[in-house]
């Protein structure tokens, strides 16, 4: 038997991502943006799957969430 999908396939199970911040949950993360970043550089994408998929990729469920952790990145290089 098995799960199955409405055309009778098996069903699949769809990656859920987090927001980093606030802990919001989706499938379908509309909207949402990616911070790629290591100590030297800072990357913002708009949502698409693989950039969220990519090795380090980080989640926000929203600008607001993303410019917290942006402010944060550059904060650290400031002390």
């Amino acid at each position: 038997k098995g799960n199955k999908n409405r055309s009778g396939g098996p069903a699949v199970i769809d990656t859920i991502y987090r927001c980093e911040l606030c802990g919001m949950e989706s499938e379908k993360p509309t909207r949402w943006i990616v911070i790629h970043c290591s100590d030297a550089q800072l990357t913002v994408h708009k949502w698409t799957k693989e950039a969220a998929d990519a090795k380090g990729a980080r989640h926000y469920c929203g600008e607001a969430h993303a410019q917290v952790y942006i402010s944060r990145w550059f904060e650290s290089f400031c002390e």
